[in-house]
């Protein structure tokens, strides 16, 4: 696709791919010998959440061989190797819903992802109530040395449960158009351009707010 003389560019990005590959083979080698055998990829499960479904696709399912135990797998290819509760707790901000705070440890923090916690209780009615389940990244970074699996061994039932009562309160909010207040940082801001400031210096906030009270979609 290149022709027979590889731009240098394309030369890193193949030579980064075949290492991160290399990497990740050696790790599945050694998960394989741990006992952990894949049993479904690309997995579409889905489960309700107040009055709406949310579905998903799952990497990869594990099912240890000598146990039975499973395990969800979500592949994450990045620069550098973050741990599950790094991406999915975050602190509490001024603007959190009372629905999205969780206690761990002896800290309030918050809920910014929920794709691990909703993959085990959607996997659950899949596997039944009796087994024994947990979730985690099999991390990709740049870096190879840390390629390999993060488990979530500290997400408790009740922490599935918080994320729950939160999943359910984003839908009851979407359902409701309860849209104000606004995030003031976000990790992926497609409309950062619009506000230069903070978002309520640029909107008139009881006006929209008026606007979606009446809105009929």
């Amino acid at each position: 696709h290149f022709g027979p003389s590889l731009p240098f560019r394309i030369e890193v990005q193949r030579d980064s791919a075949r290492e991160r590959l290399a990497a990740a083979a050696a790790a599945l080698v050694q998960e394989t010998l741990a006992g952990w055998e894949p049993v479904l990829w690309e997995a579409s499960m889905e489960m309700a959440c107040g009055s709406a479904r949310v579905r998903g696709r799952i990497d990869r399912v594990d099912r240890h061989r000598d146990t039975g135990r499973i395990r969800i797998l979500d592949y994450k290819t990045s620069e550098a190797a973050d741990t599950p509760q790094k991406r999915h707790l975050a602190s509490v901000a001024e603007e959190t819903r009372p629905y999205a705070i969780i206690e761990v440890g002896e800290k309030e923090r918050r809920w910014i992802d929920l794709q691990l916690p909703l993959y085990i209780l959607m996997a659950g009615s899949q596997f039944g109530p009796e087994a024994e389940i947990s979730a985690g990244y099999f991390t990709l970074p740049a870096e190879t040395d840390d390629t390999g699996v993060q488990i979530w061994d500290e997400l408790s039932e009740t922490q599935l449960q918080a994320a729950l009562q939160c999943a359910n309160g984003v839908v009851d909010d979407i359902r409701t158009h309860r849209f104000w207040p606004p995030a003031e940082k976000v990790s992926n801001d497609d409309f950062e351009s619009m506000f230069p400031g903070t978002t309520s210096a640029f909107v008139d906030h009881e006006g929209f707010i008026r606007f979606l009270e009446g809105w009929q979609p």
